[in-house]
C-alpha cells in the first residue's frame, strides 16, 4: 500500500488442507533497505448450509416460502424463494446463496424438488347390490391410496334410490383425487302380494297376485323349478306356498310365504283363564284350545280376528270367545268366561297410644285393614312386618303403609303422630353475681312457664316451690324445673354465679411506633379472667378490647377490672419506646472555584439547597477541617469531606473534589520566509489554563488570535496567558526558505499496463498549488503525489506555486511494451494424453526466455524447478511428479522469472492438479 515492491514467501495461500488452520507468509521487499513484513492467515472450515424441509411434494400442496436461515444458522437468499407445487410438473431446482460474511466460509447449495401429479384411486367394486346385501367398502384402494367413504357400509333400508351413490376422499388430498361411484340396487321393498282363497275346502279357484313388481322380474311357486314373467298364479288349491321373486340374469332374489285357505269347521276344546294379579296393571289373559283349519279367534263378538289363540292384557269382567275355521263366518264355535279382579287393600283405622311420661318409649300404634295377605310399615316402607301392632314407640310422626304381600302395588298409606308431654319452659334466669371478691350475696331467680312448678338448683336433689334462691356463693349450678304431678318431665340448664377474684397479669405485649414521628404503637394486656374491661387513662375511660392502638412513645399505666365487680382492679406499667428516624440519602447542589496557578490553596466550595430530611429539625454540617459553614475557602486540590448530622440520629457523609486548573501547554508551527519575506507562526494545541487565553509575540501586546503573519527570518518568543495571569512561553525560529527544495526521483522502467508514483518529496503545506502535465496517463491529477500509468514512454512536468514563486521539475517514465506469456492454472497428469503437462506458453514470434521456473507445495517445499528454456515446450514443463512419484491432487505455487525483449520480469500464481 506504500508502493514497496517485493515477493511473498508463500505467494498463494492454500485452503484445501483440513489439517492446517494458520499459514504465515513473509513479504520480502525488492529494496534491501526496507524491512520484511509478516502476515498470518487463518484458515476456517467451509460450511454447507443445511435445511430439513421435504423435497418430495405433490401438486395439490399449498404454496410455501423457503426459509432464509438454514438449520445451522446461515442466512442468505434463494434463486427461487417461493415454491408453488400447482405450477410445476416434474422437477424444480433452486439455489441457496449465503450472505457475504467475512467470518464464515459458506458455499451455495442446490435443492431439487420432485413434484408429483394428483393420482385417482381405483377400486374393484361390485357391479350391483342386492336389497338384502351388506357390503363394507375398502379404505385402501387397489393402487394403495388410503382414505374414507361418505358411507363406509352399504345396508339396504326402505326409501333408497335405484342406485347407491358414494364418495371416496383420500387422506392426503395434496397428492390424490377424490372419486364418486354409483352402484345399481335390486330392490323388492315395494312388492305386495294379494291372494284369493278357495271357495270351499276342495275347490282349486284360489290365486296369488304380485303387485308393484318391476319389469325384468320373474316368479316361481314350485321351488324354482319353473319361472314365469306373469305376475299372477291362478287355479290354485288351498295350502302353503313359497313365492320366489328374482331379476332376470341375476342371483338377487327374495321369497314370500303365502297361504291360500279353504273353509273348515271349528271346535273349542278348553279355556285356560288367568285372573288379574295386581291392582295397577291390566294383566288378565286366556288361552283357547280348539280344532279346525286355519283357525281365527275373537273376543269382541267377531269384530276383530286373530290367528293367535292367546289373549292378554285383559281387565276383570265377562268375556265370550269365538273361533272360526278358514275365515268362514258360517263355521265357528263360542264360549263365555270370567276374569276376576285382585282384592283391594283397604286401611280401615289407626289406633295410637301416647307415651306415659316425658322420657318413656311406651307409645303404640295398631293398624286395622283388610286385603289379601297383608304386611305393615310405619317408616315409609323401609321395613315391613306381618303384625299390625307396633310397640315401644317414641313421640314422632309415623308414615303408615299397608300392602299385599302377593301384589306390592296393592297398598294404602296414611300418617299418625304419637304426641309427647309438654315440658316446663324456662324463659329466663336472672343472676345477681357476688358483689366482692370474698362475699356470698349472690341471687338466682328462675322465670318459667308450666302447671304447679317446683324448682331445684342442686341437680334435682332437693325441690322447692320458691323460684328465687338467695345468699349464694359463686359457682356453677344446674337449674331444674318440673310439674309436681309429672316428676320425670323436667327442663334443666346450667348457670354460673361469678365471684370476683384477684386478676393475674399473664403478659404485656408492646409495639413501638414505626418511626420517630409516628403514633402507631400499641399495647396489649393478657390476664387470667374473662369479662374484663381495660383502661390506660387512670380509669377515666374503659373498653372491652385488651389492646390499645395509635399510641405514641411514652410510659403507660394499664388497668384491668372485672365488669361485674368494678372494685376488683389490678394495674401494670408498660413502656412504648421512641423509634429512630429513617436516615434518607440527602441531595444537594454545590459550586466550586478551582485552584489556580497563583495559590495552591485558592479553591472554594459552596453547598446549596440540601434536601431529603425526614423531619424539619435543624441540621449541623461539619467539614473535615472543622468548619461548620456552607462555604469553605482556601482549599487546595483534592477531596474535601464533610458530615451532616440530621433527623435526631442520622449522619450523612460525602466529599467533593476540588480541581486545579491544568498548566498551560501549547505547540508552535513556524512557516519560513518565502520569496516575499512573508514568514508566519501558528500557536497550536492550546491546553490548560482557565477562561479565554491571550497570546503575545513580545510579552507586551496580547491577542486572542493564534496566528502571527509577515515575520522576517529570526527567533521569536511566544507568550500564552489565562484570566488568572498564569503564563507560559516558548521560542521558535522562522527560517529563510525563499529557495524551495524540489526533487523528482528517477523512475525505473515499467511494463505496459503497470503504474508508478511520482513523489516530489515536499510538504504540501509549504506550497500554494501545483500542476502536472501532460494529463495523459495520470490516474489522480488532483494529488501532489501522482500515480501514472502511461501506455508509452512519457515525460511528466511538475510546476509548484508558493507565494510569488514557482519551481518546475520533470521526470521521464519509460514504458516497455508487454507481449506477455500464458501460464495455465490447472492440469491433469493422468496419462490420457490430454493436458498432462504444465508448461509456459506464448506467441511464437515473442522474444521470451524462461530464466527460472520453481514450483512449491503449500508448505513451501520445492517440488519442481527448471532454468533457461524457451516457451511452448511441453518437455520443459512439469509432469506432476516429484522424485519419480505422483504428486497428490491439490493447489501448488509457482514462481517464474523470464526475459521479454531484453527486460527481466517476474510472476507467481497457483496451479491446481486434478486426477
Amino acid at each position: 500500500e506504500n508502493f514497496v515492491e517485493g515477493s511473498w514467501s508463500i505467494p498463494i495461500i492454500p485452503t484445501d488442507d483440513i489439517n492446517v488452520t494458520q499459514i504465515n507468509s513473509v513479504f520480502i521487499p525488492s529494496n534491501p533497505c526496507v524491512e520484511t513484513y509478516d502476515q498470518t492467515f487463518s484458515i476456517v472450515d467451509e460450511i454447507i448450509p443445511e435445511f430439513s424441509f421435504e423435497t418430495s411434494l405433490c401438486s395439490g400442496e399449498n404454496i410455501f416460502d423457503l426459509p432464509l436461515t438454514s438449520d445451522n444458522g446461515i442466512s442468505g437468499n434463494w434463486s427461487i424463494g417461493t415454491i408453488d407445487p400447482a405450477t410445476v410438473n416434474g422437477q424444480l431446482t433452486t439455489t441457496f446463496n449465503p450472505d457475504e460474511n467475512p467470518n464464515l466460509c459458506a458455499q451455495s447449495v442446490d435443492y431439487t424438488f420432485e413434484i408429483g401429479s394428483l393420482i385417482a384411486p381405483t377400486f374393484n367394486l361390485p357391479d350391483r347390490f342386492c336389497y338384502d346385501e351388506t357390503y363394507t367398502f375398502p379404505i385402501t384402494s387397489d393402487n394403495n391410496i388410503q382414505g374414507t367413504w361418505t358411507n363406509q357400509e352399504f345396508t339396504f333400508v326402505n326409501g333408497l334410490d335405484d342406485s347407491f351413490m358414494n364418495t371416496f376422499t383420500p387422506d392426503n388430498l395434496d397428492c390424490h383425487l377424490p372419486i364418486d361411484i354409483s352402484i345399481p340396487i335390486f330392490n323388492f321393498e315395494d312388492i305386495d302380494i294379494s291372494t284369493i282363497n278357495t271357495s270351499s275346502c276342495l275347490s282349486n279357484d284360489g290365486s296369488i297376485s304380485i303387485l308393484n313388481g318391476d319389469n325384468g322380474m320373474q316368479y316361481s311357486i314350485d321351488d324354482q323349478n319353473t319361472w314365469q314373467d306373469e305376475a299372477i298364479f291362478n287355479n290354485l288349491t288351498s295350502g302353503n306356498y313359497t313365492l320366489y321373486v328374482t331379476y332376470s340374469n341375476s342371483n338377487c332374489g327374495t321369497s314370500f310365504l303365502v297361504d291360500i285357505w279353504s273353509p273348515a269347521s271349528a271346535n273349542i276344546l278348553s279355556l285356560e283363564v288367568q285372573n288379574v294379579e295386581d291392582c295397577t296393571e291390566i294383566n288378565g289373559s286366556v288361552i283357547c284350545e280348539a280344532t279346525g283349519s286355519n283357525l281365527e279367534f275373537s273376543i269382541d263378538d267377531g269384530i276383530s280376528w286373530q290367528s293367535d289363540n292367546y289373549f292378554e292384557n285383559l281387565s276383570s269382567g265377562s268375556y265370550k270367545i269365538k273361533v272360526r275355521s278358514d275365515g268362514s263366518d258360517d263355521c265357528f264355535d263360542e264360549l263365555e268366561f270370567e276374569v276376576d279382579a285382585f282384592p283391594q287393600t283397604i286401611l280401615l283405622d289407626i289406633i295410637k297410644t301416647d307415651p306415659s311420661g316425658c322420657f318413656t318409649d311406651d307409645g303404640a300404634i295398631e293398624i286395622v285393614a283388610e286385603g289379601q295377605n297383608l304386611e305393615y310399615s310405619i317408616n315409609g316402607g323401609l321395613d315391613f312386618q306381618a303384625s299390625a301392632i307396633f310397640n315401644n314407640l317414641l313421640p314422632d310422626l309415623y308414615e303408615i303403609i299397608v300392602r299385599s304381600q302377593d301384589a306390592s302395588d296393592c297398598f294404602e298409606t296414611s300418617e299418625s303422630t304419637i304426641d309427647k308431654n309438654n315440658l316446663p319452659i324456662i324463659n329466663n334466669i336472672i343472676l345477681t353475681h357476688i358483689s366482692d371478691c370474698n362475699a356470698n350475696d349472690g341471687v338466682i331467680e328462675i322465670l318459667a312457664e308450666g302447671q304447679e312448678l317446683e324448682y331445684s338448683i342442686d341437680n334435682g336433689l332437693t325441690w322447692v316451690d320458691n323460684n328465687s334462691f338467695t345468699n349464694m356463693n359463686g359457682g356453677i349450678y344446674t337449674i331444674q324445673v318440673r310439674e309436681k304431678n309429672m316428676p320425670d318431665c323436667y327442663t334443666e340448664t346450667d348457670t354460673e354465679l361469678l365471684t370476683p377474684q384477684d386478676i393475674q397479669i399473664i403478659n404485656v405485649d408492646t409495639m413501638d411506633p414505626s418511626d420517630c414521628l409516628a403514633d402507631d404503637g400499641w399495647l396489649r394486656l393478657q390476664v387470667s379472667h374473662t369479662d374484663i374491661e381495660f383502661s390506660i387513662d387512670q380509669g377515666i375511660n374503659w373498653q372491652d378490647d385488651n389492646q390499645f392502638t395509635n399510641l405514641s412513645a411514652s410510659t403507660y399505666i394499664m388497668l384491668a377490672r372485672l365488669k361485674f365487680s368494678p372494685s376488683c382492679v389490678t394495674s401494670v406499667e408498660a413502656v412504648i419506646n421512641a423509634s429512630p428516624c429513617p436516615c434518607n440519602t440527602l441531595n444537594f447542589n454545590y459550586s466550586i472555584t478551582p485552584v489556580t496557578c497563583s495559590d495552591p490553596n485558592s479553591g472554594t466550595i459552596t453547598i446549596e439547597n440540601i434536601e431529603g430530611f425526614f423531619t424539619n429539625e435543624n441540621y449541623n454540617l461539619i467539614w473535615d477541617n472543622g468548619s461548620d459553614q456552607l462555604t469553605i475557602e482556601n482549599v487546595g486540590e483534592g477531596w474535601q469531606s464533610f458530615e451532616i448530622y440530621h433527623d435526631l440520629n442520622c449522619i450523612y457523609v460525602d466529599s467533593i473534589y476540588v480541581d486545579a486548573i491544568d498548566p498551560l501547554t501549547f505547540g508552535l508551527l513556524s512557516f519560513d520566509q518565502d520569496c516575499k519575506n512573508l514568514g508566519s507562526i501558528e500557536v497550536t494545541e492550546l491546553d490548560g489554563g482557565s477562561g479565554q487565553l491571550q497570546i503575545s509575540i513580545d510579552g507586551i501586546n496580547y491577542q486572542e488570535s493564534n496566528l502571527f503573519y509577515n515575520l522576517t527570518a529570526e527567533e521569536y518568543t511566544i507568550f500564552v496567558q489565562d484570566i488568572f495571569d498564569c503564563e507560559e512561553d516558548d521560542s521558535v525560529v522562522v527560517d529563510d526558505n525563499s529557495n524551495l527544495t524540489l526533487n523528482l526521483p528517477t523512475i525505473p522502467t515499467i511494463n505496459q499496463g503497470e503504474s508508478t508514483f511520482l513523489n516530489p518529496l515536499i510538504n504540501v503545506a509549504t506550497i500554494d498549488s501545483f500542476t502536472w502535465s501532460p494529463q495523459t496517463g495520470i490516474l489522480n491529477p488532483a494529488e501532489l503525489i501522482a500515480e501514472v500509468s502511461p501506455t508509452e514512454t512519457t515525460e511528466y512536468t511538475l510546476t509548484i506555486y508558493f507565494g510569488q514563486c514557482t519551481e518546475t521539475r520533470s521526470v521521464l517514465v519509460e514504458v516497455i511494451e508487454n507481449k506477455g506469456i500464458f501460464i495455465p492454472n490447472t492440469f491433469s497428469p493422468n496419462g490420457d494424453g490430454n493436458n498432462d503437462t504444465f508448461f509456459i506458453q506464448g506467441s511464437s514470434e515473442s522474444d521470451i526466455i524462461i530464466n527460472a521456473l520453481r514450483i512449491y507445495d503449500r508448505w513451501g517445499n520445492l517440488v519442481f524447478k527448471n532454468q533457461n528454456f524457451p516457451i511452448n515446450e511441453p518437455s520443459q514443463g512439469w509432469d506432476g511428479h516429484y522424485e519419480n512419484s505422483k504428486i497428490n491432487p491439490g493447489v501448488y505455487v509457482y514462481l517464474i522469472n523470464y526475459t521479454v525483449n531484453g527486460q527481466i520480469l517476474s510472476d507467481n500464481g497457483n496451479i491446481t492438479i486434478v486426477r
